[in-house]
């Protein structure tokens, strides 16, 4: 499952509903005590309630809400086709009625705040069908739905299968469905929200702001995240385990107790046996010993952050690897605190490859622009108040830019936090980085006019494009940075006579800024073919007007190549999985020669001493 809205009404700065759009990669921004964290914390009530756990001042103060009630809701998509609810026959969501009007599976939990300790009430919203009385099929057990079966005349091959009973009595109901919030709280009610649970993505929170502990979140939260996910990994397994143990226990009681009556009737007839399940998740401890004696957790900050960083980097590399690992949620709070900017983009590399394995989503809030550059932009979540002092989420498209939006987003992440920053360089997207950085690095090792841009404070990307380009070019978002522009852009762009008239105003401004369409229609069409061989062991010929990427993705399909995607996908998908294979490994195995001997004409060469330049004149 995908989480694609969050729902939160009556928590904390929250007075009213908002619902706020998730993407796999979402950056949530904003300033000071805006907000941003609630919205995880929000999620970590919802998901675990465990980290972080809803208190009675949780509810919000306003004068015009219920102060008493809080609402938390989830909205998923990449539904399970076939799943198990309260009976060991399979059903799905549809035909249970368990999906709203738009096909998706609404949860919403309700938590009364009037209590010392709130006490949540859970519902499904669905576009449902009621008995005439107004309740669910969903609330009656087997023996119950047998009887209304028998009772409606009806026949059912297999009474002992709830989904075939309940389908068999909605057939025959005359209601029509309607939109309603099913209570999940009942006895049987219950059971089905347990069985439904146990599909919803795992969801883990880092924050940034705690003390350090002998159990310090930071490195534990990573560790008891492992731990969870490898028993839903192994959960089927584990219930075989469960019975076996439990069936034994069971049979050693009952004949306990039947020894018992031959002694003590009334007694033995009072008794019942209940086996409560083990808790697998506490059954495991693990620690990280330093050699030196110190804690893990009485280090810096940032060495534990370090090994967040490196947590994520290892999550990325084996989701890639790993077809069927569950569905994970990530909310990280200001994943910048306490590192060194490599480190930072490092991260968010590590977060473009796990969103890009398709089973992980990442949410994480910051205040560093870099950070929120990084993502597409309808993905960018800002979070603000109205005129009464409520919080509201304003969304940016993918499609079209919210001019005064994004003036907002800029003047809220204030002015650059790094002063070394002299020039923004603008490209297409996240890959367009990659390229880049591995090309500068090649070059820069031979060639003393170019900058390495691995690993210089001296340039920020600034990843735009598609629909929204001319908006960037003409709006001048970032004006306020008070920083030249430097704008690159593949020459697929060459005959689009918006982008060239804008690329024009860049150049005509008095601040430096330059930009440019490149002669060749993709970045990877820059890489030299034998480094495509040995990364992804097929034959391509690299052309200036070709999409390189899909020739490379229709080779390894007719070699047979594995290209990590989940199923499902269409090829062009294929072809922006490799896109980022080139871009991201491929360009990185380039030796500076093979750079040189692609780049016939010096184009990109000459971009990048022109770069240069332009940095070494500020």
């Amino acid at each position: 499952m995908k989480l694609r809205k969050v729902i939160i009404e009556g928590f904390r700065g929250y007075a009213d509903r908002v619902d706020i759009l998730v993407e796999d990669l979402t950056a949530i921004v904003g300033k000071n005590d805006a907000g941003k964290s609630s919205i995880l914390e929000a999620l970590e009530i919802f998901f675990n309630s465990s980290a972080v756990k809803m208190d009675a001042d949780d509810a919000c103060k306003a004068k015009h809400v219920d102060a008493k009630q809080v609402r938390i809701g989830c909205v998923f998509d990449e539904l399970p086709t076939q799943l198990v609810l309260d009976s060991s026959s399979e059903t799905t969501l549809a035909q249970e009625e368990l999906l709203n009007p738009e096909g998706l599976l609404e949860i919403h939990k309700v938590y009364d705040c009037s209590l010392k300790t709130p006490k949540a009430t859970t519902f499904v919203l669905a576009r449902h069908r009621l008995c005439d009385d107004g309740s669910s099929l969903l609330r009656l057990n087997n023996t119950v739905l047998k009887k209304a079966v028998k009772d409606a005349g009806l026949t059912v091959e297999d009474t002992k299968k709830n989904p075939l009973l309940r389908q068999a009595l909605r057939e025959n109901l005359t209601t029509d469905p309607v939109d309603t919030a099913l209570a999940m709280d009942d006895e049987n009610c219950a059971a089905i929200m347990k069985a439904l649970e146990r599909q919803l993505p795992i969801f883990a929170l880092f924050q940034s702001d705690r003390p350090s502990t002998d159990a310090d979140s930071e490195v534990q939260n990573p560790v008891k995240l492992a731990i969870e996910e490898a028993i839903k990994q192994a959960e089927d397994d584990l219930k075989k385990a469960e019975k076996q143990v439990t069936d034994q226990i069971r049979d050693v009681l009952n004949r306990t107790l039947e020894k018992l009556r031959d002694i003590a009737p009334g007694l033995a007839n009072e008794l019942h046996p209940r086996i409560d399940a083990p808790s697998w998740k506490g059954a495991f401890k693990v620690k990280l010993d330093s050699d030196n004696g110190v804690p893990l957790n009485k280090r810096g900050s940032g060495v534990r952050r370090l090994i967040l960083l490196s947590f994520f980097r290892a999550e990325a590399e084996r989701r890639r690897s790993e077809k069927d690992a569950p569905s994970v949620i990530y909310g990280i709070e200001e994943p910048e605190t306490s590192q060194h900017p490599n480190n930072q983009r490092l991260l968010m590399d590590a977060f473009r490859d796990l969103t890009g394995a398709g089973t992980a989503q990442v949410l994480f809030t910051t205040h560093v622009p870099g950070l929120a550059g990084t993502v597409p932009l309808g993905s960018l979540r800002f979070v603000t108040t109205n005129e009464t002092g409520s919080r509201v989420i304003r969304s940016t498209s993918e499609n079209e830019a919210d001019e005064g939006l994004l003036r907002e987003v800029a003047a809220s992440l204030g002015v650059i936090p790094d002063s070394r920053i002299k020039v923004l360089f603008f490209v297409e997207g996240p890959n367009d980085v990659e390229f880049f950085r591995n090309a500068s690095r090649a070059l820069a090792l031979t060639d003393g006019e170019i900058l390495d841009l691995s690993d210089s404070p001296q340039v920020a990307f600034v990843p735009v494009g598609g629909r929204t380009l001319e908006q960037w070019i003409e709006r001048h978002y970032l004006a306020e940075l008070n920083r030249p522009e430097f704008h690159v852009y593949d020459g697929d762009y060459a005959t689009d006579a918006s982008v060239t008239a804008s690329i024009e105003v860049v150049n005509a401004r008095t601040d430096g800024s330059k930009a440019k369409v490149l002669g060749r229609v993709a970045a990877e069409c820059y890489l030299h073919p034998d480094a495509i061989r040995r990364v992804c062991e097929v034959e391509v010929e690299v052309k200036p007007d070709e999409c390189a990427a899909k020739l490379t993705a229709e080779a390894m399909r007719a070699a047979g190549k594995k290209i990590p995607l989940p199923d499902g996908k269409q090829a062009k998908a294929h072809d922006n999985v490799v896109k980022r294979l080139l871009n991201a490994e491929v360009a990185a195995q380039m030796t500076p020669e093979e750079w040189r001997a692609a780049d016939t004409d010096s184009e990109l060469q000459d971009t990048l001493r022109d770069l240069r330049r332009l940095v070494e004149s500020l």
